[in-house]
């Protein structure tokens, strides 16, 4: 690697100093203006703390005090044949599409790859917003980048050091059958890195598609990886988005996905937490069309000292829209699990069907699992739900295993497989199924000996609850 070595700064010190500055010196004016203002926002406003209600429960002195570096513009020199880069490419499955890897913050063309599709535009962000791509710059990416002011000094910090990203567009009634699959790795190589990247996509009318992040890393890479990913799903748009975050412990997660939906639009949505020493996986969702529908689905698996935390807030601004959450949560060690979602159905928004569900299962006398489901509705006629319960493993189901000459912790590791086993089939058979559906085995049953009887087993235990709700 011939990266030069940059100076480290904390997250503190991005703050006190307002040092930041344009990542790229073609930068459009408008550009310019814009990551100027985002500095501005974060040196006025500082970073989240505990006094506000939608970070209360998130301890963030350990990412703020820690010195990173920011890197350098354009792309990354890694190579096919890396010792680190390729073994750990090796674990995610091809899933046939387009591929697109950051590696350390940097677009990595030597292991990604570009298949043409008609209806498909996938371009880097850096290209797109080059002096020649347009004739402002902003009229191709201008409108999808920037959004609506930031939600907290995270959101300015990524438009403020955004260097990399990719856009996407699909055309109106375009359906892209293989998935784009966007992949972020950290090497471990050098001082932390500071990654702060942003993907606009944009679904054209009747368009379908199917967005793949992946983010994992090298054992003991300690990075933070600050990526947002900004929707518009025209009328009749779907869009597939499925978020794996397996990170190294040793590493930080901070993801924003916004989503606008257009009428009769749907958003599928499917994120799986596993890694990281701090993950934060924030979801925004505004239906401002009719009869637009939400889906998204959630696994969290913190354990160590490792915290989790699902922020969602989905808003009805038109008429006949459906929404569903579904979280569920395993908590063990001194893991701490959040989940905070929120629904706001707004003055006008007529015939809403809502429900949100959350539910979590702790393993250890000292794992801590925070449950907010909220509604706020200022319509009348509307059907809106919600619920949540926090537990352990229900003692009649130990014993009908045990019963049956499954051993104490191989029963607990089966029962609690079956839990989450829900949220993992909504994934639709295929490679990306059976890639989550290691991840989340391996992760409950470190024995690979025992793990696919376990799988099996789980399949007869039905209706796996937590015994008790607080």
């Amino acid at each position: 690697m011939t990266d030069p070595v940059a100076d480290t700064v904390t997250l503190a010190e991005l703050a006190d100093a307002r040092a930041v500055a344009p990542r790229e010196s073609h930068d459009p004016e408008w550009l310019t203006t814009l990551r100027a203002t985002s500095v501005d926002y974060v040196a006025e406003h500082g970073y989240p703390t505990r006094k506000l209600e939608d970070w209360r429960y998130v301890r963030l002195e350990k990412l703020l005090a820690t010195e990173f570096v920011t890197p350098p513009a354009g792309p990354s020199d890694v190579a096919a044949d890396d010792a680190i880069v390729k073994p750990l490419l090796a674990r995610v499955p091809d899933l046939g599409g387009t591929r697109i890897v950051f590696v350390d913050g940097r677009f990595a063309p030597a292991v990604s790859r570009l298949v043409p599709v008609d209806g498909l535009r996938v371009t880097q962000l850096s290209a797109a917003l080059a002096p020649d791509a347009s004739s402002t710059g902003e009229d191709l990416v201008g409108d999808d980048l920037i959004g609506a002011d930031p939600q907290h000094a995270f959101d300015a910090l990524n438009m403020a050091l955004t260097s990399a990203g990719v856009h996407i567009a699909v055309a109106d009634g375009a359906v892209i059958d293989a998935p784009v699959h966007v992949i972020h790795v950290f090497t471990g190589r050098g001082e932390p890195v500071l990654a702060n990247l942003r993907h606009p996509v944009r679904i054209g009318e009747n368009a379908q598609m199917t967005l793949v992040t992946s983010a994992f890393g090298a054992p003991g890479a300690l990075g933070c990886l600050n990526v947002t990913t900004r929707a518009r799903l025209g009328a009749g748009a779907t869009l597939h988005h499925r978020d794996l975050q397996n990170q190294p412990v040793t590493a930080f997660h901070l993801s924003l996905l916004d989503v606008t939906q257009e009428a009769n639009s749907e958003l599928d949505g499917f994120v799986s937490a596993l890694g990281a020493a701090i993950a934060r996986h924030e979801v925004h969702v505004r239906q401002v069309g009719v009869d637009a529908n939400t889906h998204i689905d959630g696994l969290y698996v913190p354990r160590g000292e490792q915290q989790h935390d699902h922020p969602i807030l989905i808003e009805h601004f038109a008429e006949g829209g459906v929404s569903r959450e579904i979280y569920r949560g395993v908590i063990d060690d001194r893991g701490h699990g959040v989940f905070n979602g929120q629904i706001v159905i707004h003055p006008g928004a007529q015939r809403i069907d809502s429900d949100q569900s959350n539910k979590n299962l702790l393993l250890s006398d000292t794992a801590e699992a925070d449950t907010r489901p909220r509604l706020l509705i200022y319509a009348d006629d509307v059907k809106a739900t919600h619920g949540a319960s926090v537990g352990r493993l229900d003692d009649e189901q130990l014993f009908y295993l045990r019963s049956r000459g499954v051993p104490d912790a191989e029963a607990r590791r089966v029962l609690t497989y079956a839990f989450v086993a829900e949220i993992v089939e909504t994934i639709s058979q295929g490679p990306l199924h059976d890639h989550v559906a290691a991840l989340v085995s391996a992760r409950l049953h470190p024995d690979e000996d025992t793990r696919h009887a376990a799988e099996v087993l789980a399949e007869t235990v039905p209706g796996i609850e937590p015994e008790d709700v607080r």
